[in-house]
């Protein structure tokens, strides 16, 4: 592992001393300047020959490291924070301390078993699947990996959206009447006022509030895995979103977050656990007789609010921090049933 010294005289006379790492990884010459110390310059060398030199008895998180550079090239910008959100959420945690050639189909449907558990949507649950078998496709084509355990444990999920459920104006007030606690009445307010996500909604703080405007900036995400809490970056690039929201919400949140003592601006607002949420939701629903749905559906509640009040499509796509307007269309198109009407009524006037 050579590294040299690189001795150099400065304007003011004195010498300067750093270390050159200089290599060869995969036929080519590498070579970088400026480290402190000897040490710093062969450290260089092993991390660079670790992230590009893969193979199969690297530990899983490790090879993500090769997978990612080998890829990066290919990428859109959207897609590499896409899918490195997804592995870092929901592989490596789960299957990163594990050589890739020692990972079996048992593994594999162990970690099904865990996404299954997390509620997980059945196309997202697909997407990260698909992520990891094309892992182990990419060290199998070109780094040596005999199988792919994904294909013998098979597929999750589905490419196909379910069905959209959601609450209309009339059972979301049915439903918020009869909530009057504050942790829960604020937090299924904003859910349905916002769009936002239960992992976005989890890591708002007063920071991530402008009051004088008043508009929620959604800038992370949080989850919670084995105990440990993860706060991360949005779902996809496009989740970075500003929403404004009503002065009633927000002075609702202030008035809410003053009953605490000493409360500090970083401190998370919404402290219960996502199930703590549903449990109450799913108890409120059966008592009262009301449409059951899941916290994630008053995101689709929000966006059918929106549509039904004839905002046009790009604005929904915005505050849901959609990655594009066809992402929208292809989840709501059949909330526009009225727009729909209109075209009709508007070609037959016409022609």
């Amino acid at each position: 592992m050579p590294a040299y010294k690189d001795e150099r005289i400065l304007k003011s006379g004195k010498k300067k001393v750093t270390w050159i790492s200089r290599f060869y990884c995969n036929g080519k010459q590498i070579k970088k300047r400026g480290f402190k110390t000897r040490k710093e310059a062969i450290e260089f060398e092993t991390n660079y020959i670790n992230e590009h030199s893969g193979s199969p008895s690297m530990l899983l998180k490790e090879f993500v490291k090769v997978f990612y550079n080998d890829n990066k090239e290919n990428w859109k910008e959207s897609s590499l924070y896409s899918n490195k959100s997804k592995i870092n959420l929901w592989i490596i945690p789960y299957l990163g301390n594990k050589p890739l050639d020692e990972i079996t189909y048992q593994d594999i449907k162990k970690w099904h078993k865990v996404l299954n558990d997390n509620n997980l949507g059945d196309t997202y649950k697909n997407k990260i699947n698909k992520i990891l078998s094309s892992i182990f496709n990419h060290a199998i084509k070109f780094y040596g990996l005999k199988e792919n355990p994904c294909l013998k444990a098979g597929s999750i999920g589905s490419t196909k959206r379910n069905e959209i459920n959601f609450w209309t104006l009339e059972e979301y007030k049915e439903f918020i009447s009869h909530i009057d606690k504050p942790q829960y009445k604020i937090a299924f307010e904003t859910l349905y006022q916002t769009g936002m996500r239960i992992g976005e909604l989890k890591a708002l703080t007063l920071n991530d509030i402008d009051f004088s405007i008043p508009q929620i900036k959604v800038t992370k995400t949080f989850h919670k895995r084995n105990g440990k809490i993860y706060i991360t970056e949005p779902k996809t690039f496009s989740s970075k979103r500003n929403i404004t929201i009503s002065r009633k919400l927000a002075n609702e949140i202030l008035e809410f977050t003053s009953h605490y003592y000493d409360f500090k601006e970083d401190e998370f607002i919404f402290k219960l656990a996502e199930q703590t949420y549903l449990r109450e939701l799913k108890k409120v629903c059966e008592e009262y007789n009301i449409k059951p749905i899941r916290l994630h559906d008053l995101r689709h509640s929000h966006a059918s609010f929106l549509i039904n009040r004839g905002k046009n499509i790009l604005m929904v796509a915005e505050r849901l921090g959609h990655s594009s307007v066809k992402e929208t269309l292809d989840t709501y198109s059949h909330l526009y049933p009225s727009q729909q009407l209109e075209l009709i009524n508007e070609f037959e006037e016409i022609f």
